[in-house]
């Protein structure tokens, strides 16, 4: 980490050197404040050592060790199939095919418009072309998860008509760009705060497309409000964010150094190899004369005096034990069961594998509503809203107030079951004992209760048109009759209703 010799004036701003490793003057002369006195190595995934290391200011320790753990957390994301395997499973549950967002304007007319003019600018929302809102979301949360933060550029084009977004890399937030400013303000790790403490812009570089290796640039000011900081809150005062597989990586590479030694081991007990010996020292050379081929029933005659031994290297008792012992523990560590990472279900049942699921859904669920929403989809929704309404684009909704039009409901993806009959059974008797309304039941599938509804009712028109339903809906667990067959010829009457 580079050390940076700044001068500040009277009652210096010990925050900025604490967190960035400069030194700062003070009455006292010079009081160094390096990486070692923030805690460097105490992010066991940054310096790779254990041992009794302590954590004094968790956010300095975090700033010191952020940008060694996000490159070792990358590479091991790229190369190691446990640590993928643990974080794709939590962004595909926590996004799936896309969290849905759902207005709460008091008028159904209302929301169900914005709906409309919202789907249509998820499917053109990206700055590079590359992907959907949902696509967006998921790139978001997995590099945001993997490197520790990511930001999110909101971009107006169109003269302030349309909005674009566009994933800027931790890494373009110098972490580097720390100084104390004029104004009473300070900026730590390209984060500019006020004389207040709070987050006014960011410091970016952004990187040249043209450019075939790095080179510098100048740091640009981007206005908070302007670029949304993704991260997981690990303590307070916080600036930048840790890896979540910070807690893993250490482990992650012992656990590939130990499978690679077990490869190799059985790969040596597989050789054929055998010594002669020969302890009086005074037999002939028994490889003088034609060599037999080993094949099956060869018998072959060595000289007086001659012995072989065979080598048998001896195995690591246990190993496949041991394995999975450290499995389990990298999936404690980002959260996610155990046989999820491994993909190993010859030990689970119902039991296990329902309790497993369970803690991991209180997990994404804790995510997407303490991380995702109040850093990324609400934001993005509240600033397509403010400036569609701004261009004219929701004219159509009747000339609704702005602050009507800002409220929605953010809902996350259906998490799969292990037993669909058993949850949906629970599920009716949750609402039977007036625990549990329809809305929430509809939610927690992942779908919008007026969508469903407005599918449901356009179905059964349909097959009343067409003359073919209604079809019987099984109730209280019991098997659906048959629908009664319609030929070309065997139509309802027009003036006949069919029977409900």
């Amino acid at each position: 980490m580079p050390v940076r010799i700044t001068r500040i004036g009277p009652a210096p701003s010990r925050r900025v050197a604490r967190a960035t490793g400069t030194r700062q003057w003070a009455d006292d002369g010079w009081n160094y404040a390096g990486p070692r006195a923030v805690g460097g190595a105490s992010i066991e995934a940054a310096g790779g050592r254990r041992g009794g290391a302590t954590i004094h200011h968790a956010p300095s320790a975090m700033l010191a060790g952020a940008q060694a753990t996000m490159w070792k957390a990358r590479h091991a994301y790229f190369n190691n199939g446990y640590i993928r395997r643990a974080l794709d499973a939590i962004v595909t549950a926590c996004c799936g095919a896309g969290p849905m967002t759902t207005p709460q304007h008091p008028d159904a007319t209302v929301r169900a418009a914005l709906s409309a003019h919202f789907g249509p600018w998820g499917l053109r929302c990206d700055a590079d072309g590359g992907t959907d809102l949902a696509g967006l979301i998921a790139a978001i949360l997995r590099d945001a998860l993997r490197d520790g933060d990511v930001f999110v550029h909101l971009i107006p084009v169109q003269d302030g008509r349309r909005l674009l977004l566009r994933i800027v890399p931790s890494e373009a937030v110098d972490f580097a760009e720390s100084r104390a400013l004029p104004n009473g303000g300070q900026i730590v790790a390209g984060v500019e705060f006020d004389a207040n403490g709070t987050r006014v812009a960011y410091w970016v570089r952004e990187p040249d497309p043209s450019a075939s290796f790095d080179s510098y640039r100048p740091a640009r000011r981007i206005l908070a409000t302007d670029l949304l900081h993704v991260r997981e809150i690990l303590s307070a005062g916080q600036v930048r964010g840790l890896s979540r597989l910070a807690a893993a990586l250490v482990r992650a590479g012992e656990l590939d150094q130990l499978q690679d030694a077990a490869l190799v081991g059985v790969k040596v007990s597989a050789m054929h190899l055998g010594v002669i010996v020969d302890p009086a020292g005074a037999a002939s050379d028994p490889f003088d004369g034609p060599i037999a081929h080993a094949e099956p029933g060869t018998m072959i005659r060595l000289p007086g005096g001659l012995d072989v031994r065979w080598n048998a290297p001896a195995q690591v008792s246990q190993t496949a034990a041991f394995i999975a012992s450290e499995i389990r523990a990298i999936a404690t560590a980002l959260g996610v069961p155990s046989f999820i990472v491994s993909g190993d279900l010859s030990e689970a049942n119902f039991s296990s594998l329902r309790a497993g699921l369970q803690a991991f859904r209180a997990e994404i669920e804790r995510l997407f509503y303490t991380m995702l929403v109040p850093q990324l989809l609400r934001p993005i929704w509240e600033r397509w809203v403010t400036l569609s309404f701004l261009a004219g684009d929701l004219d159509d909704l009747g000339a609704p107030a702005l602050d009507d039009l800002l409220p929605a409901e953010f809902l996350p993806p259906a998490q799969p079951w292990i037993d669909p009959k058993a949850d949906i059974a629970a599920i009716r008797e949750a609402m039977a004992a007036g625990i549990m309304s329809r809305r929430q039941a509809v939610a927690s599938q992942g779908w919008n209760i007026e969508a469903l509804d407005a599918e449901i009712a356009a179905d059964r028109e349909r097959e009343r048109a067409l003359g073919i339903g209604p079809f019987p809906i099984p109730a209280n667990g019991q098997p659906a009759a048959e629908a009664p067959e319609i030929t070309s010829d065997e139509s309802p009457a027009d003036d006949q209703e069919p029977e409900t």
